[in-house]
């Protein structure tokens, strides 16, 4: 079952970004976006939380993700998005559910948020 990504993005923008800093600030995210699901009350069989990843030029734990998910056929996960590793680092949810969890209660839109302050990066959403 295809996920619709709603074909929005929301990018932190980093000056003078190398691999390295792309990587970290994508776990990191990763990692506050964890934290947010708990912090949020949004667990109620953990799927969701584990059906995180990374997709990054050092990086790609979208394997992880899915293996987690296939444990049960009744929890479908979302296809791996398409992602340039040269320039870009993705931090997705897989669980199909999870766009839902975060239009009513933000996890990872605030993760990003909170995590490019550190950095010194400028967050916007773009449309492509």
């Amino acid at each position: 079952m295809p996920v619709n990504w709603y074909r929005n993005r929301v990018v932190a923008k980093l000056k003078n970004s190398d691999e390295k800093i792309l990587d970290q600030l994508a776990f990191q995210t990763l990692g506050q976006a964890r934290i947010n699901i708990r912090e949020n009350r949004q667990i109620d069989t953990g799927f969701m939380t584990n059906s995180g990843f990374v997709i990054s030029a050092q990086r790609n734990t979208y394997l992880q993700a899915l293996a987690s998910a296939t444990a049960r056929a009744d929890r479908p996960m979302a296809e791996q998005p398409s992602v340039n590793t040269k320039i870009e680092s993705a931090v997705a949810f897989g669980a199909h559910y999870s766009i839902f969890q975060e239009m009513r209660r933000s996890f990872l839109y605030q993760a990003v948020q909170d995590v490019s302050k550190s950095f010194g990066a400028i967050v916007s959403e773009e449309k492509f």
